[in-house]
C-alpha cells in the first residue's frame, strides 16, 4: 500500500435519501424492497469453507434501500481512474452520508493508534471526499492472525469480521505468492499499517450499512510508470496488484503514476460480482472519493453510484433489464 493522504477538514454535503439501513423513510415507497433472490455479497471462490450465503451477519443484506414494493439495488464503482482502500471509504461514505457513523463504528476497533480526518478535496476543479487515516502510534509488523484478531475483538458484526478475515487472506496471499513464501511467514509490513486495516474494515462496514443487492464495477485503471517499495523501484503494475488482478477486468492508461493499490484490488476482488458499463436505473446517490496522491496534474478518484434497479416480472420472477 501506498498511502499519500490530503489535508483534513469538514466533510459537508447533504444526505441523500433512500440508502441503506439509515434511510430517510418515505411514506409513498412501499415496503423495504427485499429482495431474496439477490446474490450474497462476496466472492464463493475466497473460502469454500466458510461460504458467506451461509453467514448469519449476513441476513440483513436482504433489506436494501427504502424503494418501492420488489425493486433492489445496484451499487456500481467506477474506477476509471483506479481503486485504492483510501478512495472505496471516501466514496462509499459520501455517497451514504455515513461519515459519522462509520467512525463510530471503526471507533470499536481495538486501536488507539490512529485519528481519522474527514476532508473535501479538489481535483481538477471538481469537489471529492477524503479520508485521512493519521496513525499516532508506530506500529508493529503483523501477521495474518494479528489483523484477524484485532477485528475479531472489536464491537463489529459476526458477518463483517469473516469478510475482513478473507479479505486480508487475499491480500496476504497476493503478497505470499509473489514472494515465493508461505502464508505463515509474510509479514504485512505494508498491510498490517492501521491506515489498511481501517480502510478494509471501513469499506466493509460500509457496504453493509448501503446493503446493496449487488455490486457491479468497471474495468479497473491500473495506472502506468513505476512505483517505489521496500524491494525497490517496480514497474505498474506492482506485482501484488497484478496478481491480485487476475480474474478481474483491466486496463491502462498513460497516468505515469500507480492508480491500483493491493487493498483497493483485493476490496474489488472480493465485492464485485460483475464488471460493465453502468447498468440501467434510476440514480439515487454518487459518492466521489479521491486518494492522497490525487491532483490537478493526475486526478484520480472513484466514483459510486446507487441505483435502483428497474426490474420486470415474469411468472412472479423478477429480472433486470440491461441495455
Amino acid at each position: 500500500m501506498h498511502h499519500h493522504h490530503g489535508q483534513g477538514g469538514g466533510h459537508g454535503g447533504a444526505a441523500p435519501r433512500e440508502v441503506g439501513r439509515h434511510a430517510i423513510r418515505d411514506p409513498h415507497h412501499g415496503g423495504q424492497g427485499r429482495h431474496s433472490q439477490a446474490e450474497p455479497l462476496g466472492r464463493r471462490d475466497v473460502d469454500p469453507n466458510e461460504p458467506l450465503s451461509s453467514d448469519p451477519g449476513l441476513s440483513h443484506i436482504e433489506h436494501g434501500p427504502d424503494l418501492r414494493s420488489g425493486s433492489a439495488s445496484t451499487l456500481y464503482l467506477d474506477c476509471a481512474l483506479g481503486v485504492s482502500g483510501d478512495m472505496l471509504l471516501a466514496a462509499l461514505a459520501h455517497a451514504g452520508d455515513l461519515f459519522e457513523p462509520l467512525r463510530a463504528a471503526l471507533a470499536t476497533l481495538p486501536l488507539d493508534a490512529y485519528t481519522l480526518e474527514f476532508s473535501e478535496k479538489r481535483v481538477a476543479g471538481l469537489a471529492t471526499r477524503h479520508v485521512e487515516v493519521i496513525q499516532t502510534k508506530p506500529q508493529p509488523l503483523r501477521h495474518l492472525p494479528d489483523l484477524i484478531d484485532i477485528v475479531d475483538k472489536s464491537g463489529l458484526s459476526a458477518g463483517l469480521k469473516v469478510r475482513a478475515a478473507q479479505v486480508f487472506t487475499l491480500l496476504g496471499q497476493a503478497e505470499a505468492t509473489v514472494h515465493g513464501l508461505p502464508l505463515g511467514e509474510v509479514h504485512f509490513h505494508e498491510i498490517g499499517a492501521v491506515d489498511t486495516i481501517v480502510d478494509v474494515v471501513g469499506v466493509l462496514w460500509l457496504v453493509e450499512a448501503l446493503a446493496p443487492a449487488r455490486i457491479m464495477a468497471s474495468a479497473v485503471n491500473l495506472g502506468s510508470g513505476f512505483v517505489r517499495m521496500d524491494h525497490g523501484t517496480l514497474p505498474v503494475p506492482a506485482p501484488a496488484v497484478a496478481e491480485l488482478a487476475k480474474g478481474l477486468a483491466v486496463f491502462s492508461t498513460d497516468l505515469g503514476m500507480e492508480a491500483a493499490t493491493p487493498t483497493g484490488m483485493a476490496l474489488i476482488k472480493y465485492l464485485v460480482q460483475n464488471f460493465g458499463p453502468l447498468p440501467l436505473g434510476r440514480m439515487l446517490a454518487v459518492g466521489v472519493g479521491s486518494g492522497g496522491r490525487s491532483s490537478d496534474e493526475r486526478p484520480t478518484f472513484l466514483r459510486a453510484f446507487l441505483l435502483e434497479n428497474l426490474d420486470v416480472t415474469n411468472n412472479g420472477a423478477t429480472s433486470s433489464i440491461y441495455l
